[in-house]
């Protein structure tokens, strides 16, 4: 997509400014010789159809029927455009002549390849692009091969790029390096900013022109309207043109927008395991530490169950008594089933017990191995 910008432009007459409509400024344009987007309204125009009879009553020189002016730039070249509806390289017959200025009084009065035209602006060329149009061949005195120079004002004569095929075209064709050419549309020229010596902010001044080749041709038409010549061979006097100004890209820069810094997320610590609460057992009258869990320096049975439990206090009566509790009834006919006396049998029951006084055993055997942990035979 193209970036374009806006400029104005006048016309200078013998120092005299009148503002014309906008243009183009800053584009990317393609050297082809076909006006694109890029060069949006003209800066300078010319009526169609007022060239002098003896000239378009001639097809080979009917293309010099000048109507509009164009420019823009980019970062490196100036781009200048014009309308030749009339062009074409099987009938086409002449020359063209582009003058630039960069705002000072110096400059060349003369043509550069000595046609009968005189440069009387206030402020002369700087510079003057000079070329054979790719046209018909066989017309007489005309080259129409293409050729241009881009000649330069040393202070003293247009000498400075002389010899030089500046534009590139050879061989016929209508595209070189700095200058197109395409049928029905126009010619269209590539210069360097630096070839100018001139950058963004600065205003350039720009003329158009058609003529053949010979000392005693004028300019047949120009861009912005100016002296023309009434015959074949009617000298002109050149005093327009038409400002340019040079600008800079206008595309903002996107500029990254920082956002705020995130809080950081507090990573828990993970630490030592609390110790369960002790849950008391259905037979228990309290929870006791340790009961539920197993634990590096005590083994704990897990919640005080009677069955593994020998009698406390609160069954001494009964027992001394020799009345069995209830729920060692059973355990007792199993073992009789079994031919064991149930109090002095030879078969020793291990059982393990917590550390409680409530539930302490009373005889101990032997010690197991586990910190902590007893083991009692109950027989």
């Amino acid at each position: 997509m193209m970036t374009v910008a806006l400029i104005a432009f006048s016309v200078i007459t013998t120092g005299f400014l009148t503002a014309g409509p906008s243009s183009a400024g800053f584009a990317t344009i393609t050297l082809d010789g076909v006006r694109e987007a890029g060069y949006s309204a003209a800066i300078a125009a010319d009526p169609s159809g007022d060239l002098a009879a003896a000239i378009s009553g001639q097809a080979h020189t009917l293309w010099t029927d000048l109507t509009a002016l164009y420019c823009a730039n980019d970062d490196n070249f100036l781009f200048v455009y014009a309308d030749l509806p009339a062009y074409s390289n099987m009938t086409a017959s002449g020359e063209i002549g582009l003058l630039v200025d960069k705002a000072t009084a110096a400059g060349g009065s003369s043509d550069p390849w000595g046609n009968a035209i005189t440069y009387s602006h206030t402020n002369k060329p700087d510079f003057a692009v000079r070329g054979n149009i790719p046209g018909r061949s066989g017309i007489a005195g005309d080259d129409n091969n293409g050729w241009t120079e881009l000649r330069t004002w040393n202070g003293s004569n247009w000498n400075s790029g002389a010899g030089i095929n500046w534009g590139g075209l050879s061989g016929g064709g209508q595209v070189g390096s700095s200058i197109a050419y395409a049928n029905s549309q126009g010619v269209e020229f590539k210069i360097p900013l630096s070839a100018l010596g001139v950058s963004s902010g600065q205003t350039v001044s720009l003329e158009f022109f058609a003529t053949q080749k010979g000392a005693t041709h004028g300019a047949y038409d120009t861009t912005p309207s100016d002296d023309q010549a009434t015959g074949l061979t009617d000298p002109t006097t050149q005093s327009a043109y038409a400002a340019c100004a040079i600008e800079s890209n206008g595309t903002p820069t996107n500029t990254p927008t920082t956002g705020p810094t995130p809080t950081p997320t507090n990573t828990p610590t993970v630490g030592p395991s609390p110790t369960p609460t002790p849950t008391a057992g259905s037979s228990c009258a309290s929870a006791q530490t340790g009961d539920g869990a197993i634990v590096t320096t005590a083994l704990y049975h897990n919640n005080l169950e009677v069955s593994l439990a020998r009698p406390g206090r609160r069954h001494s009566a009964r027992w001394r008594s020799g009345r069995t509790p209830a729920h060692l009834s059973q355990r007792r006919a199993d073992r009789q089933r079994a031919g064991v006396d149930y109090r002095r049998g030879r078969q020793p029951q291990l059982h393990l017990y917590s550390d409680s006084r409530r539930h302490r055993p009373k005889r101990p055997l032997r010690h197991l191995g586990i910190p902590g942990a007893r083991p009692w035979l109950q027989h």
